[in-house]
Order: structure tokens, then sequence, then C-alpha cells
């Protein structure tokens, strides 16, 4: 699968869960775990992209901001805001449940 293909589906997946739990479409367990779901399937995918690197310098270029340009920077900033996204439901989703 293409890295521009598997961004879209990442943000789309995450933007859906955000709104159909704001909007009261799915309950806040459900909206943690697809949330949870979407970005431990992400970052799976992220590492795979690594493949033959050190568990290190995947990791460095997939949290920390990588070095290059292009697509390389686009994955990361689709990442970044993904992940922010996902913390975003799963903070509200707690805090609703509480």
């Amino acid at each position: 699968m293409s890295p521009r293909l598997t961004n879209i589906l990442a943000a789309s997946s995450l933007a859906i869960v955000l709104l159909t739990f704001e909007l009261g479409g799915i309950s806040p367990a459900n909206a943690f775990f697809y949330a949870g779901a979407v970005l431990t399937f992400y970052t799976a995918y992220q590492f795979l992209r690594h493949d033959g690197a050190t568990l290190q310098d995947a990791a460095k270029a997939i949290f920390v901001r990588p070095a290059g340009g292009g697509q390389k920077m686009r994955t990361y900033v689709t990442y970044v805001s993904c992940t922010v996204v996902g913390i975003f439901v799963a903070v509200q989703a707690i805090s609703t449940s509480i």
C-alpha cells in the first residue's frame, strides 16, 4: 500500500471517529477503542516502512522530524496530526466516562 493512501485512510478514519463521537453516534468506549486501533495500526505501518533499520533509527524517523522533504515530511505531519486527534478523542472519551 502506498504511503499516500495510508495517510489518507488514517486521517479520514480518525476524522470519522472524532465526528461520530462528537455528534453522539458512538459511545465513549467505542471511540476510545477505534482511535486506539487506528493509531496502533498506523504506527505499526510506519515501523514496517522502516524495515531493515534498527529500532532506534526507525523510531527517530517516525517520532522525530525526519531528515528530508517531500513524502517523508507529509507522512510525518500526518502522523503527528493523527496522534494529536487520537489523544484528543481518548482524553474526551475518558473524561466523559468518569
